[in-house]
């Protein structure tokens, strides 16, 4: 009876590993690209992906022989060690959690896979000292443990160390720039920044295009939103967000190519633009007939800014602007966030994966390169084209140089996620790291901590006269400047 018991565990593990194996095989391009993504393993992704799977395979083939049984029980419990050791890592040191595994495990989530992987090598610990328990195999049991939590261990802390490449650039942190924070927290998790008066905030929300909510300074919800589609009698949507300029107001719908317009004051959409035959993935209302957008082209795969004039429904696109000499142009590359600074009449694109931005005339004449003090000025991934799925995907999880940006007055504001010199990674946790860049001479200012609300990180950013308000999941916060940002 305990042979069929022993025998049965042992078909259990040739079948776990071969069934991961050809799981992975069958789509090994994606689950490269997986691997690459993930903090621990992204420095070391193309051998530790061939090496999972040949592992996999070998085991499963050492253990369906009784000479080499031993040896593929303890190769096993070495695996399944690493892998239980890199998931409680990812579970708890990782800011974000991939997905780099295979077969029936793909259905699970993350606790459940830990447990499912601690109790598997418990159960060979138990096979493998249950048929010899000598000092021998209890020897080689304890270094098959230890070495596989070893080496992942090693790799994630040398891997962590070249994926994010903490570059040595100093903050200067001024003493209590902004008010105590309020904060709100919202019904949904769809809401994002739409715009703000001197008196009010505008929260737009993904899922009901038309709908909002009004906010006060005090983060306290004063008004629903419901925008009005005037003469439009047939409209539909696919992907829409609207957003504002003071009274401006225009929603955008990206996927069909199109954009309304309106005022905010009475909440009415009143003119509809076709922008065809650009498409474009941002737009931000310049004045009351001038729009600056951010298209792309997927045939070319880059990125570039243009101004349409609402009057007329033409674009006038610049193009090479976002490009730069000796680095890529790509649709990814040159992804960044696109503002307009009402009070210097400037326009602004902050790229998210390198230092270096621009500052633009109306026009978007006469281009100035704006230097971050992070010192990444290369993107720091490589693009992946899935032939299976046709489509390109970055091979690794980028480093995001600046994650969220917003204008106001002589100021840009950037939320940055990057660690400088001499910082307590404590802060990190706890709150949010504001970068502030004086727009005339287009130099470095300070820096500030913006506490969060409910624990919540920031992931949009926003600044209207002397308040800065950003969102989080299902949390708003709101600060105030105690110097003003027009001095």
């Amino acid at each position: 009876m305990k042979k069929r018991i022993q025998t049965g565990i042992i078909s259990f593990f040739i079948l776990l590993f071969v069934y991961a194996a050809i799981s992975k095989l069958v789509d090994f391009e994606n689950f490269q690209v997986q691997v690459a993504q993930s903090p621990l393993l992204s420095a070391f992704s193309t051998p530790i992906a061939y090496g999972v799977v040949v592992g996999e395979l070998i085991i499963a083939l050492l253990l369906c022989f009784q000479i080499t049984k031993a040896l593929g029980l303890y190769l096993f419990l070495g695996f399944m060690t690493a892998f239980t050791v890199y998931i409680y890592l990812i579970l708890h040191y990782s800011p974000f959690v991939p997905c780099s595994c295979g077969g029936i495990l793909e259905k699970m989530g993350w606790w459940e896979h830990l447990w499912f992987n601690i109790i598997t090598t418990i159960v060979a610990v138990a096979l493998i000292l249950h048929n010899h328990t000598t000092k021998q195999t209890i020897l080689y049991t304890t270094l098959a443990i230890a070495i596989s939590t070893a080496i992942v261990v090693i790799l994630f802390i040398s891997s962590e160390h070249i994926m994010k490449k903490e570059n040595p650039f100093t903050r200067r942190f001024l003493p209590h720039p902004v008010t105590d924070p309020k904060g709100i927290t919202l019904p949904f998790n769809s809401y994002y920044i739409a715009g703000a008066t001197d008196e009010h905030i505008y929260l737009g929300n993904h899922t009901a295009p038309l709908h909002g909510l009004e906010l006060n300074t005090n983060a306290v919800i004063t008004d629903t939103v419901l925008l009005q589609m005037n003469n439009f009698q047939n409209y539909s949507f696919t992907v829409a967000k609207w957003n504002s300029n003071n009274d401006l107001l225009i929603l955008q719908d990206t996927k069909q190519r199109l954009i309304y317009t309106g005022n905010l004051k009475d909440r009415i959409i009143k003119k509809k633009i076709d922008v065809n035959p650009n498409s474009y993935s941002s737009a931000v209302p310049l004045t009351i007939d001038k729009i600056a957008l951010r298209l792309f082209n997927s045939k070319k795969n880059n990125v570039t800014l243009g101004i349409l004039d609402t009057e007329s429904g033409t674009t006038v696109i610049t193009k090479g602007l976002l490009d730069e000499e000796g680095q890529p142009q790509d649709l990814f590359s040159n992804d960044g966030i696109l503002l307009y600074n009402n009070h210097l009449n400037k326009i602004i694109y902050v790229y998210y994966y390198k230092n270096k931005n621009l500052v633009l005339n109306h026009d978007l004449s006469n281009p100035q390169i704006l230097q971050t003090i992070d010192t990444i000025s290369r993107p720091n991934f490589h693009i992946t084209y899935l032939e299976q799925k046709k489509q390109l995907k970055m091979s690794e999880k980028p480093v995001f140089v600046n994650k969220a940006a917003t204008t106001s007055g002589n100021y840009l504001f950037i939320l940055s996620e990057r660690m400088g010199r001499n910082e307590r990674r404590q802060m990190y946790s706890e709150a949010d790291i504001i970068d502030v860049y004086d727009l005339r001479d287009r130099t470095y200012s300070y820096s500030f901590y913006m506490h969060r609300f409910n624990k919540t990180p920031i992931t949009e950013l926003s600044a209207h006269g002397e308040y800065l308000f950003g969102i989080g999941d299902k949390s708003c916060i709101v600060t105030k400047f105690r110097k003003s940002v027009y001095e």
